[in-house]
């Protein structure tokens, strides 16, 4: 078992979903000036309900359907065990997507995240080297796992069964832990867009843990399953080590940055974007072998999925359809995605993108 160690940092802000519903205003959060408090729910109500039940402003309490009204930035700041933690930023919203966090609220990067990228570099290299086409007849009919069985042709051809999957998949030989948790002020509210949608875009706010951020992880690669095993698994024709892993997952960043400056260029009110994926085109073409340039969490989007822009013309159209990725009829040869989702700053400007990581392997 050989392991590296993966040194992370964020190049732009990261925001990877808890998963759970949306934080709601003035009773998840609170905004005071540029601060957002997550509050304490409980310790809220114990410290403004009256100790008698008859005190009327008990009951005009507790049948309130938030706590704005109750609660300012003085009562905050007096007591800090009223709010779980404090971030930057301000929000109009009444709903902010909060980031994944471990048990004692430190923001991470999830080794799945990372792996999930590691992945589809591999994947979407093994087609581009074949030549392969995707075949929609063969896509399962829901969306989230419409790639699964053409990837298990790749990963575990061996598997008799659905079952048998990750018993057989190359994959396996590859762990990634968790990063470390992110420094205690890592973690803003940030404004994001999807643009262009409407006159100003779709707004979104949510937490991110701030670009240059620096965090460690951990790959192991188990030799024994890469080396003895992958004839076994009928993946020994893909070549697959360790070093062309590393190579494709180089590559699909360095693809990415290409698609967004492409995307940018012909964009007005992009062009803090633009210079953002210049200067990363610049520091990825002069990075080390073994440092990779990946996009992780919201904001990476369609094209840095599994196949991305490898699915065109009328092949695209059919998937385009058959899984309704759009509001209006998709004609072969429109632009697809035609959004992109950026953070903005309070003059409404866009300025960075979401998800970068610049990954070291030693």
């Amino acid at each position: 078992m050989a392991t590296y160690r993966l040194d992370i940092e964020t190049v732009s802000p990261v925001h990877i979903g808890s998963g759970r519903p949306e934080l709601r205003r003035n009773l998840d959060f609170a905004v005071f000036g540029q601060t957002l408090y997550m509050l304490n729910s409980d310790a809220v109500l114990d410290r403004i309900l009256p100790t008698d039940e008859d005190h009327p402003q008990f009951q005009k309490i507790l049948n309130a359907s938030s706590l704005a009204g109750f609660i300012d930035a003085e009562l905050l700041e007096s007591d800090p065990s009223l709010y779980l933690y404090k971030l930057q930023g301000k929000s109009a919203l009444e709903s902010v997507r909060a980031a994944t966090k471990n048990a004692y609220g430190q923001a991470y990067i999830p080794g799945s995240s990372l792996k999930g990228a590691l992945r589809s570099a591999w994947v979407r290299q093994v087609y581009q080297q074949r030549g392969l086409v995707l075949d929609v007849d063969r896509m399962n009919d829901r969306r989230e796992w419409a790639f699964q069985d053409l990837e298990s042709d790749l990963l575990s051809p061996q598997a008799r069964r659905p079952a048998q999957r990750p018993n057989y998949d190359l994959f396996r030989a590859l762990q990634i832990a968790d990063s470390q948790p992110a420094p205690e002020d890592s973690l803003r509210l940030y404004n994001a867009v999807v643009f262009p949608a409407g006159p100003r875009g779709i707004p979104i706010d949510l937490e991110g843990i701030k670009p240059r951020v620096a965090i460690q992880s951990r790959l192991k690669v188990d030799e024994y399953i890469l080396h003895t095993r992958a004839e076994e698994f009928g993946v020994a024709a893909q070549q697959f080590s360790f070093e062309n892993l590393v190579q494709a997952w180089r590559e699909q960043g360095m693809q990415r940055i290409a698609q967004e400056l492409a995307f940018w260029e012909r964009r007005s009110g992009g062009e803090r974007l633009l210079e953002f994926f210049s200067g990363l085109e610049k520091q990825a073409s002069a990075a080390e072998a073994n440092t990779c340039f990946i996009e992780v969490g919201w904001g990476a989007g369609w094209k840095s999925n599994t196949l991305g822009n490898l699915i065109s013309g009328p092949t695209l159209a059919r998937v385009m359809s058959r899984y309704r990725l759009t509001r209006n009829p998709y004609r072969e040869g429109d632009a697809f995605p035609k959004t992109r989702r950026a953070a903005r700053d309070a003059q409404d400007v866009l300025r960075v993108p979401f998800g970068w990581l610049k990954v070291t392997i030693g």
